[in-house]
């Protein structure tokens, strides 16, 4: 329960806050859970801005988002990489809804003290990613990574997995972690 590492929230050159480990992260831990507002897609959409909002996608449909802009924790400020540290995991609860769950990132590799911890936005969300050049106004991708996309996927509604990969990765995850 909580984060058992420390970290910190950081002003970045190029990619506004991010945060970054004090001390050294082994692999495969939990590291910290994404919490904000729990809204209705509904009410996520009214508010106009999706810059701090986590989608739980259902076994059918999405019903849930985090909302973190207004009540939230350092995972708020975690920036995406196309080479993440990070893995979102579910984390099911006792709830009538299962389409209601928590959100825990976990370190998919060791993390040493002083490395930004990133989180690939798009793992699962839209496929295929599409990827979209500067002239068509995505945004600029700056995490460097040597597998690096360039510029932001355009999340095109047509083409949202709904049983999303987060459950595939959840069980490779756990897999991984039994071996």
């Amino acid at each position: 329960n909580g984060r058992h590492y420390k970290v910190a929230i950081v002003r970045t050159k190029t990619r506004g806050w991010g945060v970054f480990a004090l001390e050294d992260i082994p692999s495969n831990v939990f590291v910290v859970e994404y919490v904000g507002e729990v809204l209705t897609i509904a009410e996520g959409d009214s508010r106009n801005d999706s810059m701090y909002q986590f989608e739980l996608n259902g076994y059918n449909e999405i019903k849930y988002l985090i909302d973190a802009k207004y009540y939230g924790n350092e995972a708020a400020f975690i920036n995406h990489s196309c080479d993440p540290n990070l893995i979102a995991v579910r984390i099911r609860i006792e709830r009538i809804d299962q389409s209601y769950y928590r959100i825990g990132l976990f370190s998919k590799c060791r993390i040493s003290r002083g490395q930004e911890l990133t989180l690939d936005y798009f793992s699962g969300k839209c496929k295929p990613k599409t990827i979209l050049t500067s002239e068509e106004g995505a945004v600029k991708c700056f995490c460097c990574a040597l597998n690096c996309i360039r510029y932001w996927p355009r999340l095109d509604e047509n083409a949202v997995d709904n049983a999303s990969s987060d459950e595939d990765n959840k069980e490779n995850y756990f897999a991984k972690l039994k071996e």
